[in-house]
Formats: structure tokens, C-alpha cells, sequence
């Protein structure tokens, strides 16, 4: 009886292209600390930034995270006095920020990368970890990217990382940026990996690029 194609022993040059993979998205994980600290800092530093940074409504800082205006109008029935308010945006829109820069590096990353030589044939265990990664990635970036849009509670949240107007606006920060920015950013990185690293398989299944040596080329054609 042959074992299945999940108990078989994985070649040298899958082997090879499972370090590779390993290694690129570990680089990219490592990379996500650099806006998550960021962030932080902000948080530790929005009295002074609020005082030397004015982002109203009408700044394209504001406009970078959609959901300000929707916590704008939730802020105008709100007891928030207005340097609540503006420390708010401003640590929200500045942490946004740094987080449009990260991805922006991502893209770059995934692009210009230049790891990837499948082997010949079906990659199934590659097959199967690009579709989790895919799938968490969208989970993740679907599921966060329309929770925001409820933006801030009325009542006291009925979950740890919920905002709600009945708590300091320091906190509802804190859940923002630290939470639902972060599983925003997430899951957009790990659809960028997993969808370049699908869109590079495909075109090995069909055109033979990426191949291990290099592009397949076409057999010369017969000498006369």
C-alpha cells in the first residue's frame, strides 16, 4: 500500500522551498514589531504629539482611516471634552500611519522577492498551506475591517476589546490601535504573502515559471 501524498517523504527541492518560505514569512512576522512598537510609543506620547500635530477632519491624516468620521459623529453625543478628542485622532491617525508604511514595505517585499523554485510536479502540502494562509488572512482582514464600522458602543462593552463611549477614550485607543489595527494590518500582510506566493504557483502550474533552475524554456527546434 503507497502512503498518500501527505505522508510522503518531501524532496530536496521541496524541502529547500519549505525553508525559504519558512524563513521569508518569519522575516515578514519579525517586521510586524516595528508598527506595533511604533504604535505604542504614540500611544506613551499623544499629549505631545496632540500639541504639536493639528489633524482635523479635513487633513488627509484624518481621511487615511476611514473610520474617524464615524467616530466623530459618535464623539458629538459623547461626554469626551474636546483635548480628549484630538489626542484621539491624533494617535489614531499617526499609528495609521506607520501601519500604511508597513504595508507599503510589504508590497515591495513581496514583489522584489526572489526565493521561490518550485520543484516539478503537484505541491500539495504548499497547496494546502497557501489556502490556510489565504483563508486566515481574509478572516482576519474582512472580519476586523467591518466590526470598525460599528465604531464606538453605547453601553459597556459586552467584550474585552469592544470601545464603548462609557469607558476613558484612552482605552478605546488602545483596543483601535492596538487590536483591531493590528488584526487589520495582519491580515492584509498575510494576504499579501500567501496571494503572491499563489499567483507565482499558478503561473509554474500553467507557463512553468519559478521553476527550480529557472524559467522552463522551450525545446529548441530540430535542426534541418
Amino acid at each position: 500500500m503507497s502512503p498518500g501524498p501527505d505522508l510522503e517523504v518531501p524532496s530536496s527541492e521541496e524541502t529547500t522551498l519549505g525553508l525559504r518560505l519558512g524563513h521569508h514569512l518569519g522575516t515578514g512576522l519579525k517586521a510586524l514589531c516595528i508598527p506595533l512598537v511604533s504604535s505604542g510609543l504614540i500611544l506613551a506620547n499623544g499629549n505631545l504629539l496632540s500639541e504639536r500635530i493639528n489633524i482635523d477632519p479635513s487633513s488627509i491624516l484624518f481621511r487615511l482611516w476611514p473610520y474617524n468620521s464615524v467616530y466623530l459623529r459618535q464623539f458629538a453625543g459623547s461626554t469626551y471634552n474636546s483635548s480628549e478628542i484630538k489626542w484621539f485622532f491624533t494617535v489614531v491617525s499617526l499609528s495609521n500611519l506607520v501601519w500604511l508604511i508597513f504595508i507599503c514595505w510589504k508590497v515591495l517585499f513581496e514583489v522584489l522577492r526572489r526565493d521561490v523554485e518550485f520543484p516539478p510536479g503537484r505541491a500539495r502540502r504548499l497547496e494546502q498551506a497557501v489556502i490556510a494562509g489565504l483563508v486566515g488572512g481574509c478572516v482576519l482582514f474582512a472580519g476586523y475591517v467591518v466590526l470598525n464600522f460599528i465604531g464606538f458602543g453605547q453601553n459597556w462593552p459586552n467584550f474585552l476589546l469592544s470601545p464603548s463611549l462609557k469607558e476613558p477614550i484612552a482605552v478605546g485607543a488602545i483596543k483601535i490601535v492596538g487590536v483591531a489595527m493590528f488584526f487589520i494590518y495582519f491580515g492584509a500582510a498575510l494576504i499579501l504573502e500567501f496571494g503572491g506566493l499563489a499567483l507565482r504557483y499558478l503561473l509554474h502550474r500553467v507557463f512553468g515559471y519559478f521553476a527550480v533552475g529557472g524559467l522552463a524554456k522551450p525545446s529548441p527546434p530540430p535542426s534541418p
